[in-house]
């Protein structure tokens, strides 16, 4: 079975968005966690090539992995796991187009 990681694209004090990757580096899906307090909440999003011993997986060790980080215990962390396609990205140009290359808006 694959070895997975994960890969913070962004955080905030209340929530993080992460990449899930596997052994070969490749984005296989992805992991939304917001932290309210004393829980933690997330919806994995995993990609159709992914079975559902391996989404079980992958939100086991993510599981583990925050529940030693933020000291909560693994049955304060729920995990709603979806699967299906990657359909792309939509964004706002005039949004975009302000931005100042760091992420953030002028």
């Amino acid at each position: 079975m694959a070895e997975y990681g994960f890969q913070r694209e962004v955080r905030t004090p209340y929530s993080e968005s992460l990449f899930v990757i596997d052994e070969d580096d490749r984005d296989i899906g992805r992991l939304e966690v917001h932290y309210p307090t004393g829980m933690v909440h997330a919806t994995l999003i995993v990609r159709t090539d992914v079975s559902e011993s391996e989404a079980e997986e992958i939100a086991n060790r993510f599981i583990n992995d925050i529940s030693q980080q933020l000291g909560v215990d693994g049955d304060a962390v729920a995990i709603h796991v979806y699967q299906g396609e990657d359909r792309g990205v939509v964004r706002n140009d005039d949004f975009n187009d302000r931005r100042n290359g760091n992420g953030h808006a002028n």
